[in-house]
């Protein structure tokens, strides 16, 4: 199978994939968060208001993990524990205003960058730059 065009094209994803992911992630350096951290964060401004349970089986690591990062983040004014109304055992973390614009901040450094790039391909490129996204984003929701 190591011979198949299939697992040529399979390799040379990844490959280009982990690459973009090193340069984006250089991009976005700056703001001082750690991946984990950067990650979790991200989560959180999405999920809008998540349980730490949740928050911990999204980026796949063990209970006191998670609630090891979100003190960093606490410590750091871009989230904030918010006691469940309905079971007081229960803890949910959500983003501040400082949090969100942090991960807007890092977002606009890591994408503004690709998207200046893209303008300079021509447009048959960029739609297949766009199909190509379309696939991967299906291959990567595939179980």
């Amino acid at each position: 199978i190591m011979s198949t065009p299939s697992f040529k094209l399979a390799n040379d994803l990844i490959v280009s994939a982990v690459r973009l992911t090193r340069r984006l992630r250089a991009e976005g350096r700056a703001a001082k968060l750690s991946g984990p951290q950067a990650s979790a964060l991200a989560a959180i401004v999405y999920a809008g208001r998540i349980r730490l349970s949740d928050l911990a089986d999204v980026e796949q690591v063990r209970g006191p993990t998670i609630s090891e990062l979100v003190r960093g983040l606490e410590a750091m004014a871009l989230v904030r524990r918010i006691p469940d109304e309905n079971d007081r055992r229960v803890s949910r973390v959500e983003a501040t205003a400082r949090g969100r614009e942090l991960l807007a901040d890092g977002q606009q450094r890591r994408v503004a960058p690709l998207a200046a790039r893209l303008e300079t391909l021509d447009e048959k490129d960029r739609q297949a730059l766009a199909r190509a996204a379309r696939l991967m984003a299906d291959f990567a929701s595939e179980n």
